[in-house]
């Protein structure tokens, strides 16, 4: 244990200081400065209110007033711990505002949803160290990373947004190492938690043989199917209404808005697509002509997504 702990140091401290720093940007920082009203992540409310709807089992009320989700329900079952805590303990859930300035459930909710956005920084010290990154770059990472993550916990409040992408590093870990079931339950999880890692899902397929593809997208997709299942078949009206429609932004703020939506996220698709062709292509002939690698060498990284094994270099910890 101590072992483990003294791998994962910095990113623990890292944990520790983006918890103190998001709980006084939050409650005491404002105040110093003269506000009345604490600043709070409003946008965490409705999801609060929809786990706490799910810890009683009512799977029928996640997409109904006034929880606002509008994502798949991975968002909801990471703050599920926190919703039964905040049931148990009678709290109320009422939105911040002139009339509830300083929301006990804060108390819970913020350290709780900050804890959880913290596994973002322990999946990219794991995969760096998996790289062979030296000791204090990985300390540098760690302040880095804690630092981007205050906005979508403590000024957003967006947990899932840190959750997926932790958890997006973790399967890509897993691919480092050979473990497809595992990784392609990891992606399968990210997903259901925050569907646009789905844009990291062509790298990761890249790296796969053809013959292992259906599995991993078959493991990717099932969580997401499971829980959406659930929530369709225990209301299908608000499910099929909040999934499809979107009635959020920018659908409800723009005219067209779910239009240009469509024609935005196509044409990201499509680009993107490009994009990995062309580097795909680009890497190949830089590979081939510029660092002189044999045909064979090529055509066994770039045709078969074979990883040459000094591409991993293991840390002396693992090695």
């Amino acid at each position: 244990m101590r072992d483990r702990l003294k791998r994962r140091m910095f990113p623990l401290i890292a944990s520790i200081g983006l918890l103190a720093v998001g709980m006084y940007s939050t409650t005491w920082g404002p105040t110093m400065i003269g506000a009345k009203e604490w600043a709070l992540p409003y946008d965490i409310w409705g999801t609060l209110i929809a786990a706490v709807r799910l810890a009683h089992l009512n799977i029928g009320g996640l997409y109904t007033s006034p929880t606002g989700l509008v994502s798949l329900p991975g968002a909801v079952v990471i703050l599920v711990p926190c919703a039964a805590i905040i049931s148990a303990a009678g709290l109320s859930l009422q939105i911040p505002g002139p009339h509830n300035l300083h929301p006990p459930v804060w108390l819970l909710a913020g350290p709780y949803q900050i804890a959880v956005c913290c596994v973002t920084l322990f999946a990219a010290d794991a995969l760096a160290e998996r790289l062979g990154v030296s000791f204090w770059k990985r300390a540098l990472l760690a302040a880095a990373s804690a630092g981007i993550l205050w906005s979508p916990s403590a000024r957003w409040g967006h947990p899932e947004d840190a959750v997926a992408v932790g958890l997006l590093l973790y399967a890509i870990l897993a691919l480092s190492r050979s473990r497809t079931a595992l990784a392609g339950w990891l992606m399968g999880a990210a997903v259901c938690v925050q569907p646009l890692v789905l844009l990291a899902l062509p790298v990761l397929l890249a790296v796969l043989p053809w013959r292992r593809m259906p599995l991993f997208l078959i493991r990717a997709a099932l969580p997401s199917a499971v829980l959406l299942g659930a929530a369709a078949i225990a209301n299908w009206h608000a499910t099929y209404t909040s999934v499809t429609s979107q009635p959020n932004s920018p659908i409800i703020n723009h005219p067209n808005g779910k239009i240009w939506l469509v024609v935005f996220l196509s044409v990201m698709l499509v680009l993107m697509i490009f994009g990995y062709l062309l580097g795909w292509l680009a890497n190949g002939l830089i590979s081939r002509y510029v660092f002189g690698w044999p045909a064979s060498k090529v055509s066994a990284v770039y045709m078969r997504s074979e990883v040459p094994p000094e591409w991993l270099k293991l840390s002396s910890t693992q090695a």
